[in-house]
């Protein structure tokens, strides 16, 4: 289900998306920033997930965080070629 609201947008803001749209890239203003919250949605969940995790088993060894880097860093430049610069930036 979905519930349809309005919002107000700056107009760099609003050009981006438009740009967004006229390239493929997006489908729609809607459709670009319901993709972009729910991006920020999983985020927060898996934010919450690591920490729950780092009380029950510790924090990550040296080896491990270096590997969640190097995994963390592959993923950015896999978002940012499918959502462009503003990927990267999270």
């Amino acid at each position: 289900m979905t519930k349809k609201i309005g919002i107000s947008l700056p107009d760099e803001t609003y050009a981006w998306v438009q740009a967004k749209i006229e390239q493929g890239s997006a489908e729609s203003v809607s459709g670009l920033i319901a993709q972009s919250l729910d991006r920020d949605r999983k985020r927060e969940e898996l934010r919450e997930l690591l920490e729950e995790w780092s009380v029950e088993v510790g924090p990550p060894t040296a080896e491990e965080q270096t590997w969640v880097n190097e995994a963390v860093a592959k993923a950015h430049t896999a978002a940012a070629k499918n959502y462009g610069d503003s990927a990267s930036a999270a």
